[in-house]
């Protein structure tokens, strides 16, 4: 349900996301796994982007608190400055814009675990023209 609402209030503009209903929806998220949907990672990135809004500061807390415990939000809070290299997955990079791609491919690490990616996965394949375009 998560996931769904994110996109509705992002990719729509329809206002479906507030204190009550994130804090319900943040207390047991629900991350199918599913081979052509990464819902945590589209999430979090949308939940990054509200963080960043300021007309969604009464939202800022719960998602700071969420972030405490979610390692794919804490990348996506700032995924430029992010140090721990380690634990990015590469398909985390689909979701980040295209600007901040460019500067995550600069670091070598990151860029080969995107081209192992976009070789080896069925779903990095579906990514490769946008990411390849912009090693």
């Amino acid at each position: 349900e998560l996931y769904y609402l994110l996109l509705l209030n992002e990719e729509y503009d329809i206002p479906v996301i507030d204190k009550t209903t994130l804090k319900r929806l943040l207390e047991k998220p629900c991350f199918d796994s599913n081979l052509y949907v990464d819902t945590e990672e589209v999430s979090c990135s949308i939940l990054a982007r509200l963080r960043k809004n300021d007309k969604c500061n009464s939202l800022f807390e719960l998602i700071d608190a969420f972030a405490k415990n979610n390692v794919c939000l804490q990348f996506y809070m700032n995924p430029i400055k992010w140090d721990k290299i380690d634990l990015i997955k590469p398909n985390w990079i689909n979701y980040c814009d295209d600007d901040t791609v460019k500067v995550l491919l600069d670091n070598r690490i990151i860029r080969e675990k995107v081209k192992e990616y976009i070789a080896n996965d069925d779903y990095g394949r579906l990514s490769y023209n946008r990411i390849w375009s912009l090693m």
